[in-house]
């Protein structure tokens, strides 16, 4: 995913998260999330067989190294 750069006055962010069922996209997530340049989330997408929709785990890194812009 490409980094967030859109936000709200709040750091908030919308984002969703999809999987193709047949030839359609199909969101199984959406997430209002706070975005800080002292943190990264990390995304982990899974599914089991006989799984409905995928799984989706946020890992937040808070050891982030900012880069100066």
């Amino acid at each position: 995913m490409p980094p967030v750069t859109k936000v709200n006055e709040f750091n908030m962010a919308q984002t969703n998260f999809y999987y193709q069922q047949g030839e359609a996209w199909v969101v199984f997530t959406e997430r209002q999330l706070q975005y800080l340049d002292a943190s990264r989330r990390l995304f982990i997408i899974h599914s089991t067989p006989g799984a409905l929709q995928p799984t989706i785990t946020t890992i937040v890194d808070t050891n982030l190294k900012v880069a100066p812009r």
